[in-house]
């Protein structure tokens, strides 16, 4: 295992902790937090993934989970929507991961432009990527 191996199953498995504790803290929630972000951690692994990408990834799972969990127990009396609150916290969890994803991908893309750029001895990709070609 590697060292980028070994954060990113870290990183999964606090998130899978963290979102077990919002959701009830019941089994069920800490069985199904740690089987998603545990075979998130595995498909990462498996994929030879970057940490630099798959940390905020599922930094960005568990924020979105606790955001959608937190914003229903707030707007819900203690203890009568857990099953709605569960729900938003999966929704919105996803949602993070998602969102997250996209940001990271095309931020990691434009860095490998870049150097890809520099090591070929080119100047460096700008904004709108004009080209000298149209001139």
């Amino acid at each position: 295992m590697t060292p980028s191996d070994i954060a990113i199953s870290v990183a999964a498995l606090l998130a899978a902790f963290g979102v077990g504790s919002v959701f009830g803290s019941s089994p069920v929630a800490w069985l199904l937090a740690f089987i998603l972000f545990g075979g998130m951690a595995v498909v990462m692994v498996q994929t030879k993934m970057r940490a630099v990408v798959a940390i905020p990834v599922l930094i960005g799972g568990f924020v979105g989970a606790m955001a959608g969990t937190a914003t229903v127990q707030a707007t819900c009396l203690p203890g009568t929507c857990e099953a709605i609150a569960n729900t938003a916290g999966v929704i919105t969890g996803i949602g993070g991961i998602i969102g997250v994803g996209l940001v990271v991908a095309l931020t990691v893309r434009s860095f490998d432009e870049y150097r890809t750029a520099i090591a070929a001895g080119k100047p460096p990709p700008t904004v709108g990527c004009e080209t000298d070609e149209l001139s």
